[in-house]
């Protein structure tokens, strides 16, 4: 590789695939460019952890229907979580979306693409460098009428404060589908309307269904027992795919494990909180599912399940985290009025305790550590001008 005159600091370049041929091109074509240095090619991951580079890269291309493709991309992310990652492929099939959802590329490639893809891929990852990796967190229950809603509301209150503007909310508990009831906000149009709308994903259409708060969060409510008739998976899927551009942390409210109906949803969530109740009726649930459920589910599953609970009893909180070692325990709030839309558990000395037990809780979130929450938000206008050019294709 030749060096050449650049007065500026030159992007490093690391490439990961197996594809020597292609790696070959792709080498070739970030090489001729003065802005670009290629510090690395590597036919695997583990070749390329195996020679740690001395820079580490700026843009990295890697592979990620090869394997560790994905995780080799997550762990780049949590080493830095600046870094562009375009991911290669081999054809653009369906689960090419849940893939790059997974690896947090920002753009993708097929193998044995040209020139002129290949620099409008790099100016698609540069108009989107400065977004931060978006943190998906589904909040569920071990059965129902645990508090779910209530927590994934407190919880976007508290994200809220610290990322004005980033946040979104989404109810998928079709059941109950009583999120925006309990924040107090109309649900006059809902996920449901949305998805039947065969343009659910053009911004006209799109931004009337996004509810801006004051609190700090966006929400998109839910019509209770509708859901079923004609929800899919797979749209709400593509629409979290969307939003996560333009979203830091979107928190959605689930139904009680095992999220029926939802397991696309639940596959691209960085992490999944259960809250496990606080009764020796909800004891029971948390005893069948920590020594037979959780034993049969996959680990890579079971990794992204993190326990809270709002248990107060010496005694059940006692055998919760016998069962469940690792669980959160969290004060649980009195006088929440979440209707009084001045309310906010920010402010309060009386929930002071309960804002550092999220503040630890979120610690345990290795998604969430990626959020910059001493970030500017991002003003309204630019927000919705930025989703509208996204979703117009510019």
């Amino acid at each position: 590789m030749t060096e050449n005159n650049y007065s500026l600091p030159r992007k490093k370049v690391l490439i990961v695939d197996t594809n020597i041929e292609n790696n070959a091109v792709l080498e070739s074509c970030f090489s001729s460019k003065n802005e670009f240095a290629v510090t690395g090619v590597f036919q695997s991951p583990q070749l390329a952890m195996s020679n740690p580079l001395e820079n580490f890269p700026d843009l990295a291309l890697i592979g990620i229907d090869i394997p560790n493709g994905i995780n080799y991309c997550k762990m780049l992310r949590k080493q830095s979580p600046s870094i562009m990652i375009i991911a290669l492929v081999s054809s653009l099939d369906a689960n090419v979306e849940n893939s790059l959802r997974q690896s947090g590329a920002i753009e993708c490639l097929t193998r044995g693409a040209s020139h002129d893809q290949i620099e409008r891929a790099i100016q698609t990852a540069n108009s989107v460098r400065d977004s931060a990796l978006c943190s998906i967190i589904g909040i569920g229950g071990i059965k129902e009428g645990i508090g779910t809603t209530l927590q994934t509301a407190v919880i976007g209150d508290f994200i809220g404060r610290k990322l004005a503007g980033k946040v979104l909310l989404m109810d998928l508990d079709f059941h109950n589908a009583d999120l925006s009831f309990t924040l107090g906000i109309p649900n006059h149009k809902t996920i449901q309307d949305l998805l039947a709308n065969d343009n659910f994903l053009d911004f006209g259409v799109l931004q009337g269904f996004i509810v801006k708060n004051d609190r700090g969060f966006s929400i998109i409510p839910a019509a209770q027992d509708r859901g079923p008739q004609y929800v899919s998976d797979i749209a709400i899927v593509s629409l979290i795919t969307v939003l996560g551009n333009f979203f830091e942390v979107i928190l959605i409210d689930l139904p009680a494990y095992p999220f029926s109906g939802l397991s696309g949803i639940t596959d691209i969530c960085d992490r999944i909180i259960i809250n496990t109740g606080e009764t020796a009726n909800h004891l029971k649930s948390v005893v069948w599912a920590a020594t037979s459920e959780f034993k049969t589910i996959p680990e890579n599953f079971m990794q992204k399940l993190l326990f809270t609970s709002w248990c107060e009893n010496p005694a059940i909180k006692g055998e919760i985290a016998r069962h469940l070692p690792l669980c959160h325990f969290l004060p649980k709030p009195a006088e929440i009025k979440f209707s009084d839309p001045a309310f906010t558990i920010n402010d309060s000395a009386a929930f002071s305790q309960l804002r550092a037990a999220l503040s630890n809780l979120f610690d345990s979130v290795p998604s969430l550590s990626l959020v910059n929450i001493d970030a500017e938000a991002i003003p309204t206008s630019t927000w919705f001008a930025k989703l509208g050019n996204y979703l117009r294709g510019k």
